[in-house]
């Protein structure tokens, strides 16, 4: 197994299993926030939200190899404890559920049978429409809905013919007229003890699931709740041995870096090694980037240059930035006295598996293991200086705001030589919780509740029988591993906790202005910094001011691929831009 730098724990075991390795330790922002409340909002989604704690677990849980993105704010421990509980309690309960449909089917009559139908559709209706127990909010459409109709309408309207032709055609034989045996006689009671007590039991189990996740959402997760990953949970012994194994390894997460045989003074860097298109993961979504690429002309009147590099550019803009955190007032609450900056060396994991070999050590040490979190001072200065293909150096500055729900993300990549400057500037906007899992806040502690959504499940279950069949038969697997092939898959990531549970856009107007003031801001001090540096070494600075000036003001931007969707020109715009959800209220 690869060796952690002195900075971090020595493992006991040099062959500790991957699924024993440590992942790295989320860094905060500058000084405590006024409110935390992401842990909490993620660990009640795993409950509310099947699909949620379904694509947690499937991203964190099951490739033991697999990078972990960074997500600030987020305990993703007690997050995946809570999606792997949530999870196996509701595969416990559908289980349950189903043996009971199956053995109601059998023992009631088709009248019954038959209202319970209409009932199911009836309930579900509403359901649909709302989108509930969906990781999507769908929408029913309207022929759907005339399906539907028209459907309740026919069995409700035909039903006694229907019972009639069963009689008919001697599928049944529950008549009056043909019963005329005792034994026939003790059936009857049979069926109808039955008929009464097997609903009982479905409701019994229906609210029982109900009042677990009504507790949870009152009490452990409301903000008087304390959430910890070290509390018990009993349900957990029925999960999956494997993903009660990789829960180790966020239980105490800590840096896992690669030794260096020639170290040099300097702080690590972390590692961020995705998949798919997107690079910058945990960031959320890009939202207008731009570059500009400036030639490096002497000025006329000066007294000749002096050399840059892209060191001292980084660090001229890194302090004309950090003076920011004592421009308290300027923003409201002071959220840029919290403002961070790191470095991050983005990998491609594609490019990662197909350039293995001896400089991919610094990334990855074994595709037996999952790629490294933190990267060496040394390392991270030569790539910085010498940038390759599939492993970029940015500098991350992040604000988070509105309580940690919205967090601006940019991320700023530079390089020059003899004769040119060439500025990549790359915001990405991570969007806040969806609505509806913040709203436990102000979930009713009267008990009715779950009494209530426990008859709708049993009503709507004959309807639901279906989707809680496939559910339970559906296991969580790793990739399937073709002999002598590496999936790059494996080792990415895609999304953190956090993405997951992001809204498809701002709650209100004041949101989507601060994402705008605190671009501009930093805007305004990364021009103004390389400016000034381009002064100083005696260059003209009017050529990049004049373009920076043209992408930022005239939008001018980047946005989807180079096959057609880069566009220049006055009031342009293209990307993800987030604004306020369709049919709220800004």
């Amino acid at each position: 197994m690869p060796e952690h730098s002195a900075a971090a724990e020595q493992p006991t075991d040099d062959r500790t299993p991957p699924s024993g390795i440590p992942l790295p330790r989320q860094r905060g922002p500058h000084g405590p926030p006024d409110r935390d409340d992401t842990t909490r909002y993620l660990c009640a989604a795993a409950h509310l939200d099947p699909g949620y704690a379904t694509a947690a677990i499937k991203e964190f849980l099951v490739e033991p190899t697999r990078a972990v993105p960074p997500s600030p704010g987020v305990d993703a421990g007690a997050v995946l404890t809570e999606a792997v509980a949530a999870r196996t309690r509701r595969k416990v309960v559908d289980l349950a559920l189903l043996v009971l449909t199956v053995a109601f089917l059998f023992a009631a009559p088709m009248p019954v049978i038959l209202l319970w139908l209409v009932l199911g559709v009836s309930v579900s209706i509403p359901r649909w429409s709302r989108g509930d127990d969906s990781v999507s909010k769908r929408r029913i459409s309207p022929g759907a809905a005339v399906g539907i109709g028209v459907l309740i309408f026919a069995v409700v309207l035909f039903a006694p013919d229907f019972e009639r032709l069963l009689y008919e055609l001697d599928l049944i034989d529950s008549r009056p007229g043909r019963r005329g045996s005792s034994s026939a006689a003790d059936d009857d009671v049979v069926g109808l003890v039955f008929t009464i007590l097997l609903p009982i039991a479905m409701l019994a189990i229906a609210f029982a699931d109900r009042y677990t996740v009504w507790r949870l959402v009152t009490t452990r997760f409301n903000r008087r709740g304390s959430i910890t990953t070290t509390e018990p949970r009993q349900i957990l012994q029925y999960a999956a041995r494997r993903f009660r194994t990789l829960l180790t390894r966020y239980a105490a997460p800590q840096a896992y870096e690669a030794r260096d045989d020639h170290p040099e003074p300097g702080p690590p860097a972390g590692i961020v090694v995705h998949r798919g298109y997107e690079p910058f993961v945990g960031a959320g979504r890009r939202h207008r980037p731009w570059s500009v690429a400036a030639p490096l002309l002497p000025h006329p009147n000066g007294g000749g240059t002096r050399p840059l590099s892209t060191a001292t550019l980084y660090d001229a803009v890194v302090a004309e930035i950090s003076d920011l955190h004592r421009a308290t007032a300027m923003t409201p609450g002071g959220r840029l006295s919290r403002l961070t900056v790191d470095e991050e060396v983005v990998v491609s994991a594609t490019e990662l598996i197909d350039h293995l070999g001896d400089h991919t050590k610094p990334f990855l040490e074994s595709v037996e293991y999952p790629p490294y979190t933190k990267l060496s001072a040394r390392r991270v200065r030569e790539i910085r200086d010498n940038p390759i293909e599939w492993a970029r150096y940015y500098r991350c500055f992040r604000v988070e705001t509105w309580d940690r729900d919205l967090v601006m993300s940019v991320y700023l990549h530079v390089a020059l030589d003899d004769s040119t400057l060439y500025v990549e500037w790359t915001p990405c906007v991570l969007l806040p919780i969806k609505e509806r899992f913040q709203r436990i806040d102000s979930e009713s502690i009267s008990p009715t509740r779950p009494v209530i959504q426990a008859v709708a499940d049993v009503l709507s279950l004959l309807v639901a029988a279906p989707g809680k069949l496939v559910s339970t038969l559906t296991f969580l697997r790793p990739l399937r591993a073709e002999p002598g092939v590496i999936d790059p898959d494996r080792y990415g990531s895609l999304r953190s906790l956090r993405e997951l549970a992001a809204d498809d856009g701002v709650h209100n107007y004041f949101q989507l202005a601060d994402v705008d003031r605190y671009l501009k801001i930093l805007e305004s001090r990364l021009v103004l910094a390389v400016s000034k540096l381009l002064a100083d070494a005696g260059y003209i600075t009017a050529s990049f001011e004049s373009q920076a000036a043209a992408v930022i003001q005239n939008n001018v931007h980047i946005g989807g691929s180079v096959n057609g969707h880069v566009v220049a020109g006055m009031g342009n715009l293209i990307g993800n831009v987030p604004g306020p959800t369709p049919g709220k209220q800004a």
